[in-house]
């Protein structure tokens, strides 16, 4: 499946496409989304608890050097 039609088909609105992680021998593994919202001046703790209820999680080192490169 194309990346657009994947974005189409997979998205929400207010979500942002930020690129493909990649796993064992450079196989794709999972499409990286920034979820729309922030929260703000929170622990870790908070941060995970606002991530889940987003319906997301926080992102492994790896994911977060992926969201600053494509979506800074």
């Amino acid at each position: 499946m194309s990346k657009k039609l994947w974005i189409k088909k997979n998205l929400k609105k207010g979500e942002l496409y930020a690129g493909l992680i990649l796993g064992k021998n450079g196989a794709p593994d999972h499409h990286l989304v920034l979820l729309p919202g922030q929260a703000n001046d929170v622990d870790w703790k908070a941060a995970r608890a606002w991530a889940t209820k987003a319906g997301g999680e926080l992102p492994t080192r790896r994911e977060q050097s992926l969201l600053f490169a494509n979506l800074k």
